[in-house]
């Protein structure tokens, strides 16, 4: 296994060992060589414009000025078709992650386990097609859709002696997904139908993401998407509707993949959603699903036909203002509430649950030419009690993101080792059932956290951002296994009874954008270092500081 030591050379929060550094020279050079072909590629496709080099330098001019528009955009009498190409590879670091005491299905000597994954690559290959009529035949319009990844996640690299689920860097790459492949009609404001395979979004992404709202100029965002919400849908809409733009639409949906779908579950969702202010400053939009998800289970050899039923209720809203000659701020606020009820993880007192949970995010933009900063803020309730018949525990889509290490990497880690310690037959006599689903895989929950970050442009499109992730829980951290021997009361997995503070994670990031007649070149280094807080007690030792960091390069033609 290759260990991140704690001492030697410091850089951007990141400490190797010479040794280490020798090593990660190696996959450095594996990035800076995925970057170099990109970047060649690029120089062959056509001589930079006098405006791509305005673009290449965008600390001189509106970023807005400067967007990404495929190469292969034409227009083919009046109707636009493009064909649009993505292309990302990322590395990722990390030192280790205690996971607590080890357990019969271990089968080591060690007392401790810990989370040490190699050095693992994630890449991204994305084709589309689009066709779009426009305006050609107003007021009807036509267009068709198609996208799919060839190629998703991480592929190489990731292993762990660790047994967990769903680990953060473990390998999980999928092939050959279609994402798009839908057809719209639409008549002027009266009506628009709509129907097919299609992503699924809804304002900051906190419960809807369709894992396509990555890192951009002035956002000072720690986001690297993969995957997204997919469904089968029919929808109809219609509007806007007078001067305040008014927008209503109903869909139905069979769900394909999202972060709440595993193994055989099938779901099928109704939508209403209603927007005022369609594309105009100020926005605020309600959306309100009824789900269904049905899961097929076999335990003890006998056929369970599990369900969960609920509802949700979901606010955006989004709007700006000027502050003096050269600044804006921007604000944006998602608020969501689920209830309803659950078979999942029952208990001898309880065969099925309610299901409350809340969650609120805002987000608050200071832009300028030059510099600016971000706050983001976000409340999602926990749940430390796993026997009184409810689940609180509100989980973001994992493409919702905040910061690099607590939330992506820490407590997905050791949630993921749970089902192993809660399921260890010298421990237990029957484990409970569904801890399959008890690991966070990367979702933001149980918290109370304050990220606020600051931007510079460092002129000739380089771009400097970070700042510090605050995060508290909503309730202590409690582990199945502990928890249960502690008599219900919450215990974490490292066997403390700790706190709320969850820690102090230091961000810092460095991005390089370059437009060429459209294309995108974007160049990337994000490091991360977690300070734990009294949430992570331990019995022995204190949970030491984690430290990550990725490399990445996308390209966009």
């Amino acid at each position: 296994m290759d260990t991140i030591h704690h001492s030697g050379t410091t850089m951007l929060g990141l400490r190797f060992s010479r040794s280490y550094i020798s090593e990660l020279s190696t996959q450095i050079k594996l990035s800076v060589g995925v970057a170099l072909c990109l970047s060649l590629t690029f120089v062959e496709i056509s001589q930079i414009s006098a405006r791509d080099r305005t673009c290449a330098s965008f600390s001189k001019v509106e970023v807005s000025s400067c967007s990404y528009r495929p190469l292969s955009r034409l227009a083919i009498k009046g109707v636009r078709v493009e064909v649009p190409l993505l292309l990302s590879q990322t590395m990722w670091s990390a030192s280790s992650t205690p996971l607590g005491e080890s357990v019969f299905t271990d089968q080591t000597s060690n007392d401790q386990i810990d989370y040490d994954p190699r050095r693992a690559f994630n890449f991204q290959a994305r084709l589309g097609l689009s066709v779009d009529t426009r305006k050609l035949y107003y007021p009807f319009s036509f267009s068709a859709h198609y996208e799919q990844d060839f190629m998703s996640g991480f592929f190489r690299g990731g292993e762990s002696d660790a047994q967990a689920i769903a680990l953060p860097l473990q390998q999980n790459a999928s092939y050959n997904k279609i994402r798009k492949a839908n057809a719209r009609l639409t008549l002027g404001p009266f009506l628009t139908i709509q129907g097919g395979r299609m992503t699924s979004h809804w304002g900051l992404g906190l419960l809807a993401n369709d894992g396509a709202h990555g890192w951009r100029p002035e956002s000072a965002y720690f986001g690297d998407p993969r995957g997204g919400d997919r469904v089968n849908r029919l929808q109809v809409a219609t509007g806007p509707w007078t001067r305040q733009k008014i927008l209503l639409s109903f869909a139905l949906d069979q769900v394909v993949e999202d972060d709440i779908l595993l193994n055989e579950d099938e779901a099928k969702q109704m939508i209403f959603a209603a927007i005022y202010g369609y594309k105009k400053k100020t926005q605020i939009g309600a959306y309100a699903v009824s789900r269904t998800q049905d899961i097929p289970q076999v335990i003890d050899g006998v056929d369970r036909q599990k369900q969960t039923t609920v509802q949700v209720y979901d606010i955006y809203a989004k709007t700006h203002w000027p502050i003096g000659e050269r600044y804006r701020l921007h604000a944006e606020l998602e608020a969501v509430f689920i209830n309803g009820e659950t078979d999942l993880a029952p208990s001898p007192e309880f065969i099925s649950s309610d299901v409350v949970q809340l969650a609120i995010a805002s987000k608050w933009q200071l832009k300028g030419p030059m510099s600016g900063g971000v706050l983001d803020v976000v409340y999602a309730s926990g749940d430390q009690n796993f026997d009184d018949g409810a689940q609180n525990a509100f989980r973001a889509d994992p493409n919702f993101e905040m910061g690099l290490l607590l939330f992506r990497h820490i407590l997905t880690a050791q949630s993921g080792r749970a089902p192993i310690t809660a399921s260890d037959p010298n421990l237990v006599g029957r484990p409970n059932e569904d801890l399959d689903r008890f690991p966070t895989r990367g979702s933001v929950t149980n918290t109370i956290a304050v990220f606020p970050r600051g931007w510079v442009r460092l002129g000739e499109g380089f771009e400097l951002y970070g700042g510090p992730l605050l995060a508290w829980g909503d309730v202590p951290l409690a582990d199945p296994r502990n928890s249960r021997f502690n008599g219900g009361y919450p215990v974490n997995l490292l066997g403390g009874q700790g706190g709320r503070y969850l820690g102090t994670e230091v961000d810092l990031g460095l991005r390089y954008l370059l437009y060429m007649n459209g294309a995108q070149l974007n160049l990337g280094f994000e490091g991360a270092a977690f300070y734990p807080g009294d949430a992570f007690e331990t019995t022995g030792e204190a949970m030491p500081t984690v430290y990550g960091g990725r490399f990445m390069a996308q390209a966009r033609f």
